[in-house]
């Protein structure tokens, strides 16, 4: 008899879940988890981090504590690791030394009898002490492992390695051997002509030409030693020096005046309009400020001066009514005296307020003047005096030398020139080549001390100005 199942008959069999009306019947199905475990930590990971963390500060306690100053210091105490650690000390120490010194070196100073300290008193005697126990118990023990292990080697891996490798041979020269010897037997015939083909080449061919050869290319390297030693590097040496001195002493410096004479002073200029128009903004802001208190204060004036007037209208009224008292008039004078006396002190208060504020407002304008001037000078000494007039320094300097060199040249020449008996007329053509010489010497160094000036009083005109 059949059995149903949600109005479906199972013949007997169990209806899965998952197939009953293509729903889980009610149940929810199980699904297993898969856990995801970490792989565990590695000791033999943690153990090489250890030992390169233990060699890296050993090495540097050793480099910086132990090895001697210089390489010809080393002796047989010595660590191994000062030989290497002193030759890139050398090609280092050029470029690291300054910051060496400055920051590391008297940190160093302080640490090093400690250190020597620890290693006389612990490190060495530890050194010993492990040293001689690893002989007492140690060593024996390693040779009695090495020797049962060799035992073993030849007791069991031996005869086993001897064995394949006579295996291996057998089977080599049942099959192989054959095959190799047909094979060489075809090729040898052609690799012995090759071989003689070769060896008859080299040497009835490339041994006289290289012997041939061998002079005029001891020759030739010599010559091209040579020119290079005594010709190329000397001169690519001084050219090079002369380039850098052209262009530090009479390119850079012509460089330097047209662009502090022509485009620094605009950009300067910019700059202080800038600064000039934040700072007319902030006294626009300030001067509001100002405006809007008088203004209250005006109002409040105003405001006493109308309750004045308006009392004494009052009183007038009153004294022309015929039903007035005496009282009443002195009431009145009394209350316009107080407003007289509210006027003067909110006057006396205004005054005194407009005083606070004009003195706080000139404080903090002689701070950003004595500021905007600080700024000003120190740009102006760092660009144009450090810039331009060292220039004009450089080219008056430069011009000097050389007319005075030009100068002492033309002398030369011109005493060269004149005849063994000279006579008056020799003189006086002599003098006044000198003297055009000489002047025209002057005016050129004369031009350039006239720059130099000129500079000074636009300079001094321009800082003014900014000023």
């Amino acid at each position: 008899m059949a059995v149903e199942t949600n109005g479906r008959p199972t013949n007997g069999r169990p209806v899965e879940p998952a197939k009953a009306n293509g729903r889980p019947n009610g149940h929810v199905p199980y699904q297993a988890k898969t856990l995801r475990s970490n792989p565990p930590s590695s000791i033999a990971r943690r153990m090489i981090g250890l030992a390169a963390r233990l060699l890296l500060w050993y090495s540097i306690i050793t480099a910086i504590f132990r090895c001697p100053s210089s390489i010809t210091n080393i002796n047989s105490d010595s660590s191994n690791l000062c030989r290497p650690y002193l030759t890139a000390k050398s090609y280092i120490d050029p470029y690291a030394k300054p910051y060496y010194d400055a920051y590391v070196a008297p940190y160093v100073d302080v640490a090093r009898p400690y250190v020597q300290k620890v290693e006389h008193n612990v490190y060495a005697p530890s050194l010993a002490f492990g040293k001689a126990t690893y002989d007492q118990y140690g060593a024996p023990r390693v040779r009695q492992v090495s020797d049962l292990g060799q035992l073993q080697w030849e007791k069991t891996c031996k005869p086993t390695i001897e064995n394949a490798q006579t295996h291996v041979w057998a089977q080599y020269d049942t099959y192989l051997a054959p095959h190799v010897d047909s094979s060489w037997a075809a090729v040898e015939p052609y690799f012995a002509k090759g071989r003689e083909n070769t060896l008859h080449i080299y040497n009835t061919q490339l041994v006289p030409a290289y012997t041939a050869a061998r002079p005029y290319m001891e020759k030739t390297y010599s010559g091209v030693r040579e020119f290079t030693v005594k010709t190329v590097l000397p001169y690519s040496k001084s050219t090079w020096t002369s380039a850098v001195v052209l262009f530090n002493r009479t390119i850079w410096p012509q460089i330097r005046i047209l662009y502090g004479e022509n485009v620094e002073p605009q950009l300067l200029r910019i700059g202080e309009r800038l600064g000039r128009y934040r700072d007319g903004k902030r006294l626009k802001a300030a001067m509001a400020d100002v405006d809007s208190t008088s203004s209250s204060a005006s109002l409040s004036v105003i405001a006493s001066s109308m309750s004045s007037s308006m009392a004494s209208a009052i009183s007038e009224t009153s004294e022309g009514k015929p039903d007035s008292t005496s009282d009443a008039t002195g009431s009145d004078t009394a209350s316009s005296k107080t407003d007289d006396e509210d006027v003067r002190q909110k006057i006396t208060d205004d005054l005194k307020n407009w005083q606070e504020k004009f003195a706080k407002a000139a404080d903090k304008g002689s701070e950003d003047l004595e500021q905007r001037v600080k700024d000003i000078t120190g740009r102006q000494i760092e660009n144009q005096v450090r810039g331009v007039g060292e220039a004009l320094f450089v080219q008056l300097e430069d011009t000097s030398k050389a007319e005075i060199q030009n100068l002492k040249k033309k002398i030369s020449s011109l005493v060269r020139r004149l005849p063994e008996t000279p006579v008056d007329q020799d003189y006086t053509k002599a003098e006044d080549y000198l003297s055009k010489a000489t002047r025209q010497a002057g005016i050129n160094i004369k031009n350039k001390a006239q720059a130099m000036r000129e500079w000074k009083e636009n300079f001094d005109r321009e800082t003014e100005s900014l000023v």
